[in-house]
């Protein structure tokens, strides 16, 4: 289905898009039309709303695979001149914006996950095996791959998300039910900003305001809480099970995933418009500078990574 793009879409979508943050089949193009009754994240099952009427897909172009050993969990440098991802046997790999001349990171080791960059892009915070069982949250410098264990817990870490501006970060901790937690430097107090039945995927708003992630529970869905405060609101998203948000560096637009295709739309999910259908998308960080997304893809038993352009005015 073609459609012209909005202009308040267009608007929307091309200004500044620096910034960031995997498994079902690539289909030829339609959407998926009948949702699952159920979704499993980290180990937990949070239900699937049903499918929503009339959404709306704005076409983009979607790329071949530019990577070819398997690889999840793409981000960018806040410059954009690293692209890092995860290597299902070797641990974090550095290439160039266009996932050429790939490097294993000084420093990472085979089961590193969940990178993400620091503000300045001097480091690479991953999760890997704690010293004593359990997690831990390492922050990796670029130069020489000197580590620096930023917190460790007796159970599972998810998902670290750098906080701009600072040394902070927000990640997920599995306690007695899913807990989003803060972090502000080494070795302080981390801070529980949300519990629930599950928790995923944290983004933090490049204004450090506020964190989107999905919950899990009767409010299943995209939500964002108040880093101060905790107030937490549902956002209006399309699309099925909306999850792995990520925002566009000046925080005017939101891209996530769901069941049917990727989409983005305004930071409270509001206008979203589909410009990938299918469901076979994990994972999306934009491309600072460009009007596009990568985003980690399965086709059949291969995931790795791909672009979604956004479309044109």
């Amino acid at each position: 289905m073609r459609s012209l793009v909005p202009a308040l879409l267009v608007a929307m979508l091309l200004p500044s898009l620096a910034g960031c943050g995997a498994s079902r089949s690539l289909p030829g193009g339609s959407p998926v039309l009948k949702p699952a009754a159920t979704n499993t994240v980290q180990g937990r099952t949070a239900p699937v709303a049903p499918a929503p009427v009339g959404v709306t897909t704005t076409k983009g172009t979607t790329g071949a695979f530019f990577t070819s050993t398997g690889a999840a969990a793409p981000t960018f440098a806040p410059r954009g001149d690293h692209l890092a991802y995860v290597t299902p046997s070797k641990g974090v790999l550095l290439a160039a914006p266009d996932g050429s001349n790939p490097q294993l990171l000084a420093g990472s080791r085979p089961g590193d996950r969940d990178p993400a960059w620091s503000p300045l892009g001097d480091a690479v915070v991953v999760v890997r095996a704690g010293a004593k069982g359990g997690s831990a949250l390492v922050k990796i410098s670029l130069v020489g791959g000197l580590t620096v264990t930023l917190y460790e817990a007796p159970g599972a870490l998810h998902q670290p998300a750098c906080i701009p501006g600072g040394a902070g970060v927000v990640f997920v901790e599995e306690q007695t039910t899913s807990v989003l937690m803060r972090l502000d430097a080494p070795g302080a107090k981390a801070v529980a900003l949300w519990k629930g039945a599950l928790a995923a995927s944290p983004a933090v708003a490049p204004n450090a305001q506020s964190v989107t992630f999905e919950r899990g529970g009767a409010d299943a869905g995209l939500a964002r809480v108040a880093m101060v405060g905790g107030l937490v609101e549902t956002l209006k998203t399309a699309g099925l099970h909306a999850r792995r948000p990520s925002f566009s560096g000046t925080g005017n637009s939101l891209a996530y995933v769901a069941d049917d295709g990727v989409y983005v739309g305004q930071p409270d999910g509001t206008q979203s418009k589909r410009i990938a259908a299918g469901n076979g998308y994990e994972s999306l960080c934009w491309q600072p500078g460009l009007p596009r997304l990568v985003v980690a893809a399965t086709q059949g038993s291969r995931t790795d990574l791909q672009r979604v352009d956004l479309p044109a005015r």
